[in-house]
């Protein structure tokens, strides 16, 4: 089978720690199975050249680096991000097309986030399949990826939720997230299958100095000894950690706390999130016990976590952490919200150990209880070992998403690559909309005028008026059977269609 993966992230070397390396686990097992993989991905924003191709054995890899430059809407406030993401997501494709010809794909796995599959779901010429992350809508509709307006978060949730509706195949990585999607874009819950995310030791780590780990990053005589490693941010529970600090420091003045992990900047903030939780822990008088890292490689990564007590993930909200997920196949002893799939992943009492989302005295308990137990963390952390194992093998996941576009293949062949009218519509006038600015203003004005009263008012809007224009163009009408997702995608277009015409 020739197969195309287009993902937002992949890594250049194995040593690489990209957001999403669940395409790299697949990209190798593919390959391994005899099966052709070309990856179509985003490069950084300041890549040297604008598209990069490189090859590991049979995969191919191509990569494009967003070119700001050429869309306008990137500088018109409140719609940045949605801006953002439709232009990556057209870059990606228009970048794409040339060597898609030449690789031939049976099928195409896009994952959903972002919207970035939306233009190869606008001209469905191979069999899709989606891969459900979990939607940037949803983090941009929780608030704590910064201050998003309404608008902005609902027309990123329409171009994620309508290349959604029009996949061959879809996959999730939890069941959490199926039940989130389905009510969402109204796709009925049995056209989702749930398929785990793929997780290995990757062949090329190298296993630290432990006498060297302690010299470097653990004081001596610390204890316990915490760590949490991911992006410093509100999503991964930051604001709760450094809240339940002090309750530890009452229990454990020699507590020792390490964060590794990138410090990004939130929406429409001038400094990164870290900065502010460093000056909490001053006020809180814990920030002696208390070290930023920064990235850390893996081989770090993996000593530092058998030299800890705990492991903590106190996520706002997550689908598959691969973070949670590597200190699990370590061994170590991990805390982590009960919240989205992490429920799933890590099983409380089992596996590891479940928090209630955002409550810091839950999380300092949990710490002081595992602390007093060495027996019981040794036990979590060798049943987690086990099941990380068993439930993300690399080699039986692509297994099971080879039979997912296998059925893929099949509906496309029957469909014909049939696209619903709401969806051709839409992708038509947001595709003219990426290179002329009059356009960028109609989308801006119907953000803020439709959407900006949030999705459902938008689509109530959309659908009367789709109703009332039947016939006009191209939208069925209030009698035709066209029902569930592509309906809601019906009155989207219909919003959008009356901003913009001319």
């Amino acid at each position: 089978m020739r197969i195309a993966l287009v993902t937002i992230a992949f890594p250049k070397t194995l040593e690489d720690d990209p957001p999403f390396r669940a395409s790299w686990e697949l990209a190798v097992q593919y390959a391994a199975q005899g099966h052709d993989v070309l990856v179509l991905t985003l490069a950084d924003e300041d890549a040297g050249e604008d598209v990069q191709h490189q090859t590991f054995g049979k995969i191919q890899v191509l990569r494009k680096r967003f070119a700001t430059d050429k869309h306008p809407g990137l500088h018109v406030p409140p719609m940045g991000t949605f801006f953002r993401v439709l232009g990556q997501s057209a870059d990606l494709y228009n970048a794409s097309l040339e060597k898609l010809r030449e690789f031939k794909p049976d099928v195409i796995e896009c994952q959903e986030f972002n919207g970035l599959g939306f233009f190869f779901a606008d001209s469905h010429e191979y069999p899709l399949v989606i891969r459900c992350h979990g939607p940037l809508a949803t983090l941009l509709r929780c608030g704590i990826l910064g201050k998003a307006t309404v608008a902005n978060t609902e027309l990123v949730a329409a171009l994620e939720l309508s290349t959604l509706a029009e996949a061959d195949g879809i996959i999730s990585l939890c069941d959490d997230l199926v039940d989130e999607l389905s009510s969402q874009s109204h796709i009925e819950k049995d056209r989702f299958t749930v398929i785990r995310t793929p997780f290995s030791r990757l062949p090329s780590q190298k296993q630290a100095s432990s006498v060297g780990m302690r010299e470097t990053i653990w004081a001596k005589d610390t204890h316990p000894r915490l760590l949490f490693w991911g992006r410093v941010e509100r999503q991964k529970g930051c604001d709760t950690l450094a809240e339940c600090l002090p309750h530890i420091k009452k229990e454990f003045p020699n507590f020792a706390l390490v964060i590794a992990g990138s410090e990004p900047l939130e929406l429409d903030e001038t400094r990164p999130y870290a900065d502010s939780m460093r000056e909490k822990l001053k006020e809180y008088g814990v920030d002696t016990n208390v070290k930023f890292l920064g990235f850390m490689p893996r081989a770090t990564i993996e000593s530092a976590a058998k030299e800890a007590d705990l492991c903590l993930f106190p996520s706002q909200y997550e689908t598959a952490s691969y973070s949670c997920l590597e200190a699990m196949s370590y061994g170590a002893c991990v805390i982590a919200s009960k919240v989205g799939g992490l429920k799933e992943y890590v099983r409380h009492g089992e596996t590891g150990w479940h928090v209630p989302v955002g409550d810091a005295t839950a999380l300092s308990k949990a710490i002081i209880t595992l602390t007093n137990d060495a027996d019981l963390r040794h036990r979590l952390g060798s049943a987690a070992r086990e099941s990380i194992a068993t439930m993300c093998d690399p080699q039986k996941i692509a297994q099971e998403s080879l039979s997912i576009y296998q059925r893929a293949i099949e509906r496309h062949k029957l469909t014909g690559g049939a696209r619903s009218p709401a969806f051709k519509i839409f992708a038509e006038k947001l595709s003219l909309y990426m290179y002329d600015w009059s356009l960028v203003q109609h989308i801006r004005d119907l953000g803020e005028e439709i959407y900006g009263r949030g999705w459902k008012q938008g689509y109530a809007e959309g659908l009367a008026a789709a109703r009332a224009e039947a016939g006009q163009s191209g939208f069925p009408d209030a009698n035709t059977n066209e029902t569930g997702a592509h309906s809601k995608l019906s009155g989207i277009v219909s919003s959008v269609l009356r901003s913009i015409k001319r």
